[in-house]
């Protein structure tokens, strides 16, 4: 392009000021036939408006420019838009701008970015409810509003703009895929529209912040999905794991984790092989290896190893990924089941039914089992064997089939039959009777429900020969009889009753009943609840352990009159050794139980008598007591008051011992170790006052004995401890007197020492004539006992040993 004055060489210079100047722009263009030039002119004031012009494009250009950046840029594109609505305002010369976007309810917007106004404005208008003013009813409707001229109306919706001094104003919707996100809307206050460039300007850069928030939110759902997807294969019930095309594991989640007992990051990047037991590693990669073809699993079982060296069976199916190009295998999938519990219970159930099917064949019962539609499901050999079936014939059969073949063999058909369309009709019932065939053979037929849970699911019959037994329970019947005549000649009451407690023979009938009366009934249909619930308590554990159980029980007549009864139940066994019921043998003991009563009665008053003799004597004991103990006071003579004590503590000793015979509850039976601290305290008050300070001891076990040895025994203990206290001390200030007394088996040991100054060396205590050792010996003598005396002049100790068992 050549630049110069219209028509001259825009070389040459011109003089000539009234000719305006203008731009003389020579375009070239090249073609096949040479090159052609095309003058254009143009005057200079249009040339620089075009410029300005240029220059304004350009700013709207950077302008738009700039904020595709920020808004690409950003992670958060709601935090750019102040920026960009503040250069777009200072651009278009407008004096505020507003940002709202909807939030989650879809009922009010809150303002992300503003201008030209305060923040405490900013806070009034936030939120704004969703079709107020005029960014609420663009965010409701969706299509821009623009409002010019604002201070000429009084319109509502402007009101809230009017209070900011708008005098032109407009609302961008941020649209996407029809979706209103929010608004941008800008205003001024100097003139009242604006031009379709500035509204054009305003568009741009709406949809960029529009499309920059379409994609933040189409980012943060699909990060929200992807992280689901992680989330639901990490967290899986069942394990999942993704290997490569080189075999490598690449994702390992949770379950697969726990199947294995291995941590994710121990082995991700591991060769796949390392999951698989050794001696099917080879097998189960053969498998692995065919996904690579394409081959995708449906259910395919396949052992991994778990780390604590155990087997998991598990059931896969799998699923490739490929690359871009839909052929190229780059990875594979697989989501498995762990079925070892599965396998194992499979292998139990067929255990199971193999042990099922060995028992029935086994059993000496014929057995038939039919589902509800009376389809036999199971039976065993010895079913065929009895009825005379091919078992062949009995294989996914109707239960009609082994009819044809059981119904010539019954006797009575019609009873046979009605019986069984009885069972069907009331399906949880159970049956027992007897089954007659016209060989003379008897069947024991056995029917019940066949449950599975609470639920019936058919019917088991069971048939049992038992001919021989019947012969057997007749010749049993026929010896029954013949007791039955040996055993009414005594005057026992004999009664047997089966597994139900029904009386089934009854002879010698007690309580003014027949036998009549009893047979077929219960003990609660003949006497009251209370007795009937003690006997019956006692024949079921007979039942139950199989043991004999001897009681005594008492029975109302039917008079009201008690009866007391004395005799065993034994358990009753059949031929095959089960406890089927029970015999009693018991003997009327009622006049016995009177006379016994009438004894006890008898020995009671002698008691009471006896009780009241000792204390009588007791009393007789303590009056002499007293007396002496009144002669004691009055007498100055220390002899006389050492006779009378001495007395005194002995006649007091045997009034104990009456007095603890009429208070003890055990007959003739005297408490020594009480008696013993009594003694010692006595002993203790009358000596204790005016001679040394005397501690004692008493260690017994409580003790007892018959009346003949408590007496001389306690008479030898008191005449030892008198002894210790009056001589053992004389001279001391104090001293220590220790009793210990004890039972063992048979024998009594009894010890007491002191630690005084001892027996004197002159005196001989085994042939002393002293009167109180001669006491002390006499008394053991009495008690076909044993003395040892040991003195020096440390002290003294005496023991005394002697059966507890006296003869006559």
């Amino acid at each position: 392009m050549i630049r110069g004055k219209a028509g001259v060489n825009p070389e040459a210079s011109s003089n000539d000021d009234h000719e305006p100047d203008r731009f003389v722009n020579i375009v070239k263009i090249k073609k096949a036939g040479g090159t052609f030039s095309f003058p254009y002119i143009q005057e200079i004031p249009h040339y620089r408006q075009t410029e300005e012009r240029l220059k304004i494009e350009t700013e709207k250009l950077n302008i738009l420019a700039e904020t595709a950046r920020l808004l690409m840029s950003s992670e958060k594109p709601e935090r750019v838009v102040q920026i960009i609505g503040e250069r777009v305002m200072q651009f278009l010369h407008c004096h505020f701008f507003f940002n709202y976007f909807i939030d989650e309810s879809g009922q009010y917007m809150h303002l992300n970015a503003y201008a030209g106004i305060s923040a405490h404005e900013a806070e009034k208008i936030s939120p704004m409810k969703v079709g107020d003013s005029v960014c609420g009813k663009v965010a409701l409707e969706g299509k821009r509003i623009i409002e010019t001229n604002i201070s000429q109306t009084n319109k509502e919706i402007t009101r809230i703009i009017r209070s900011f001094g708008a005098s032109a104003y407009v609302c961008h919707p941020l649209l996407s895929q029809g979706c209103i996100l929010g608004t941008f809307s800008f205003g001024t206050r100097d003139k009242t529209s604006f031009t379709n460039e500035e509204l054009d300007l305003m568009q741009a850069v709406t949809d960029l912040v529009a499309m920059a928030m379409a994609r933040k939110k189409t980012e943060d759902s699909l990060r929200g999905t992807s992280q689901y997807l992680e989330n639901l294969t990490r967290y899986a019930n069942a394990p999942i794991i993704v290997w490569d095309n080189q075999y490598r594991i690449l994702r390992f989640n949770k379950a697969f984790e726990f199947l294995t007992g291995l941590a994710a990051d121990d082995v991700i990047g591991k060769p796949l092989g390392t999951l698989f037991p050794e001696k099917s590693k080879e097998s189960s990669m053969e498998l692995i290896r065919k996904t690579s073809y394409g081959e995708r699993w449906e259910s395919v079982e396949m052992p991994v190893k778990h780390i604590s060296g155990t087997t998991k069976v598990v059931l896969w199916n799998s699923a490739n990924v490929y690359d871009v190009d839909g052929e190229t295998i780059i990875s594979t999938l697989a989501q498995g089941q762990d079925i070892t519990a599965r396998k194992y219970a499979e292998e139990t159930a067929e255990k199971n039914a193999s042990l099922l099917q060995a028992a029935l064949d086994s059993t000496a019962d014929g057995i038939l089992v039919v589902d509800n539609e009376r389809k036999i499901t199971s039976y065993n050999k010895k079913f065929c064997t009895i009825w005379g079936i091919p078992e062949n014939k009995l294989n996914e059969a109707q239960e009609a089939t082994a009819l044809l073949y059981i119904s010539p063999l019954v006797a009575d058909i019609q009873e046979f039959s009605v019986r069984m369309n009885e069972l069907y009709n009331h399906r949880g019932r159970e049956s027992y009777d007897m089954v007659r065939l016209i060989d003379g053979r008897v069947f024991e037929r056995y029917s019940k429900p066949q449950k599975i849970g609470e639920t019936i699911v058919g019917r088991v019959w069971s048939y049992r020969d038992i001919t021989e037994r019947r012969h057997a329970e007749e010749s049993l019947q026929e010896s029954l009889e013949k007791f039955r005549i040996i055993a009414t000649s005594t005057p026992d009451h004999i009664v047997v009753q089966d597994k139900d407690l029904r009386y089934t023979l009854v002879i010698n009938p007690q309580l003014d009943t027949t036998e009549k009366d009893m047979i077929g009934k219960t003990d609660y249909d003949l006497i009251s609840k209370e007795e009937a619930d003690t006997v019956t308590a006692i024949k079921k554990r007979v039942l139950e352990n199989g043991t004999t159980a001897t009681s005594e029980f008492a029975i109302t007549g039917v008079k009201g009159e008690k009866n007391y009864f004395i005799g065993s139940y034994v358990p009753k066994k059949n031929a095959s050794g089960e406890i089927d019921g029970i015999i009693g043998y018991f003997r009327d003991v009622t006049e016995t139980k009177l006379a016994n009563e009438k004894i006890l009665a008898a020995l009671g008053e002698k008691e009471i008598l006896i009780r009241e003799i000792h204390h009588r004597v007791k009393n007789n004991l303590q009056i002499i007591t007293g007396l002496l103990e009144m002669t004691r006071s009055r007498t100055n003579d220390p002899i006389t008051t050492g006779i009378l004590t001495d007395m005194m503590l002995k006649i007091k000793t045997m009034a104990q011992i009456h007095t603890r015979l009429y208070q003890s509850n055990q007959s003739g039976q005297i408490n020594m170790g009480a008696q013993i601290q009594d003694m010692m305290i006595d002993l203790a008050g009358i000596y204790g006052k005016s001679g040394p300070v005397i501690n004692s001891d008493v260690d017994t076990e409580g003790f007892t004995l018959p009346v003949d040895l408590a007496i001389p025994c306690a008479l030898a203990i008191n005449e030892i401890l008198s002894n210790a206290f009056i001589y053992a001390f004389k001279g001391r200030k104090e001293g220590t007197v220790h009793v210990s007394a004890w039972r063992e088996e048979d024998l009594i040991h009894i010890i007491i020492k002191d630690d005084g100054i001892g027996i004197p060396p002159e005196v001989d205590p085994n042939t002393t004539s002293s009167l109180g050792l001669k006491l002390i010996r006499n008394l053991v003598r009495q008690l076909r006992g044993t003395l040892s005396i040991e003195s020096n002049d440390k002290g003294t100790l005496i023991r005394i040993d002697f059966p507890i068992e006296t003869s006559g």
